[in-house]
């Protein structure tokens, strides 16, 4: 799947939210998923904000390092893979969950006080991602 393309409306929310939501200077973006909403979740902050530091986590850290690998060379940007979701959160001002977890994936506590995430889930009530 990873060059299926996620439908506009997909794409358009994240990146509306974050124009409305987040601060002008936010650029330091984690990622919890690495599948097809997280590429598309990446591409729509790219076009809102201009990202100094990504991070990206996944259940599956080999899927986390391929994204990373994939989308930096894609984007011109350094993407880093993170081995827990916590690593990938701590500092970020800009957290996207795109991820199918049946359980939480995300703690509010990670969270910073200025930090505005954007919690989307593939299969399961994005609620579920988030405690």
């Amino acid at each position: 799947m990873a060059g299926v393309q996620a439908p506009a409306a997909l794409m358009c929310a994240p990146g509306l939210a974050t124009r409305l939501l987040a601060r002008e200077d936010a650029g330091d973006l984690a990622l919890l998923g690495s599948g097809v909403q997280a590429r598309s979740h990446l591409a729509a902050m790219k076009e809102v904000r201009p990202l100094r530091r990504v991070r990206v986590w996944s259940r599956h850290p080999e899927n986390a390092r391929r994204f990373a690998a994939e989308e930096s060379e894609r984007h011109g940007l350094s993407i880093e893979a993170t081995a827990t979701a916590r690593e990938a959160v701590e500092g970020a001002d800009l957290v996207c969950t795109a991820t199918s977890a049946r359980e939480p994936v995300l703690e509010g506590a990670w969270l910073a006080s200025a930090s505005v995430a954007v919690p989307q889930g593939s299969r399961h009530d994005a609620q579920e991602a988030a405690d």
